[in-house]
């Protein structure tokens, strides 16, 4: 028999990087996940149907692992479905539901708590609780969202690493760009790479002939870089 606690998870939690952390963990302690599909669901844009066929069209011998994203935005529609075909769902997948919220402020919204879905999630998964408190960022994680292509990411990332050291940004300034640079060095299309380059030379000038600030001067190149 299926425990529900084995199978459905609930991650809450402010912090970005702690969630991710966490999806990391739970993925990393059910059996064989390497050898798994995973399959990321954002709940705002989730089409009923496309979901019943992402749940119950592939092969049976096969399991899932289902991440929900902003779970706190499924539609009704969909809360609904989960909540009648939950025991079927878990039979053949792992299932991660993931809300950016703080545990202790979601615990007291009053709607959120009458919510029969929610409700169930909050008795029946097995919950991580995250601390509100943001951890520190690292330039690692900034290697990471860059290599994902999450300029939103990138950029909360960037303006934490600033905040950490301002009085050596000239020298994080470097190291960052140091980081873009030989990420970008492995583009194989060289018309992108020269483009890209250029901002990153553009951002190199600003800083040690103009005198701009590091951070500004970075912000702009990754703007420039992903969104065009």
């Amino acid at each position: 028999m299926v425990r529900l606690g084995e199978r459905i998870f609930l991650v809450v939690g402010e912090d970005f990087f702690q969630r991710q952390r966490a999806i990391e963990s739970i993925k990393k302690k059910i059996p064989k996940s390497s050898s798994l599909n995973t399959i990321t669901l954002y709940c705002r844009e989730i089409d009923l149907k496309v979901l019943k066929e992402n749940l119950f069209t592939f092969s049976f011998d096969k399991e899932k692992i289902l991440i929900f994203k902003e779970t706190q935005n499924l539609s009704s529609r969909v809360k609904d479905f989960l909540f009648k075909n939950i025991k079927k769902i878990i039979t053949f997948n792992y299932v991660i539901f993931e809300i950016e919220r703080d545990y202790q402020k979601l615990n007291k919204d009053k709607d959120f708590i009458k919510d029969k879905f929610f409700s169930f999630l909050f008795k029946k998964a097995t919950p991580f609780k995250l601390s509100s408190f943001f951890l520190k960022a690292s330039l690692e994680d900034f290697k990471l969202s860059i290599r994902r292509g999450d300029l939103n990411s990138s950029l909360f990332i960037l303006e934490k690493l600033f905040k950490e050291v301002p009085k050596r940004k000239d020298i994080l300034g470097m190291q960052i760009l140091g980081i873009l640079i030989n990420e970008f060095s492995f583009l194989k299309n060289p018309y992108e790479k020269e483009k890209y380059f250029s901002y990153l030379w553009e951002a190199d000038r600003k800083i040690k002939e103009k005198g701009i600030d590091s951070h500004l001067a970075i912000t702009q190149a990754m703007v420039k870089m992903f969104l065009r």
